[in-house]
């Protein structure tokens, strides 16, 4: 196989499946759960949100409110992966919380992810607002 041919390949292979070889490598250490996979699905509907939002704005069409936020929300999907991850390499992927009567069993600490995803989000707003002043 050539290198023109092979780069075709993984070019299509990328724009059908962009985060497979991402997804091979994890799912081979033993990293990959279904939390991060969730996030890698986030991503996928993250780009084909602002792929539809700039297609709108370059026709000057109207865009939907609900679709920006969604947006914005979804951005920082990587980020939410990589905590995902740090969690799993330090051993903390399942953290026991006990009661009086029963044990929990919770995969990550939610309080700390939903804690990041609010961080996540004024980090993108600040962002853009940096970004309009300069522009």
């Amino acid at each position: 196989m050539n290198y023109q041919c092979w780069a075709e390949t993984f070019a299509n292979m990328l724009e059908k499946d962009p985060f497979r070889p991402l997804l091979n490598v994890l799912e081979l250490r033993g990293l990959l759960n279904d939390r991060i996979r969730e996030e890698f699905r986030s991503g996928e509907e993250y780009w084909a949100l602002e792929r539809k939002l700039c297609r709108a704005l370059t026709h000057k069409m109207e865009i939907s409110i609900k679709d920006v936020m969604r947006a914005i929300h979804l951005k920082s999907f990587d980020y939410r992966v990589l905590n995902l991850l740090l969690y799993q390499l330090r051993g903390q992927e399942i953290n026991k919380a006990k009661c009086i009567f029963f044990e929990v069993v919770v995969k990550v600490n939610d309080l700390h992810m939903e804690f990041l995803s609010v961080s996540e989000f004024l980090v993108e707003i600040s962002d853009d607002l940096c970004g309009y002043a300069a522009g």
